[in-house]
């Protein structure tokens, strides 16, 4: 049997050359790419919108990278 998982992976952009707390999430069981994909990009989406929510909450000013998210997002094939 075939599924489709989305691999999705948040990092926290900091200076260039370190990465910061990369954390990968990944969920199972979707039929096809396209569908996959979907999920991946709204999810990205309101991640973005969720993590510029705990800035403010923080008082990370808009106008500066400290904290930025950076999401990356991967659909692959597996065999169960």
């Amino acid at each position: 049997m075939f599924e489709w998982v989305l691999l999705f992976a948040l990092t926290l952009k900091t200076t260039p050359g370190e990465i910061r707390d990369i954390s990968p999430v990944i969920v199972q069981g979707f039929t096809s790419k396209e569908r996959c994909t979907q999920a991946g990009e709204l999810l990205a989406r309101q991640t973005i919108v969720l993590a510029g929510r705990a800035r403010k909450q923080q008082g990370v000013r808009n106008d500066t990278s400290e904290g930025i998210p950076s999401i990356n997002f991967e659909c692959l094939q597996i065999q169960k």
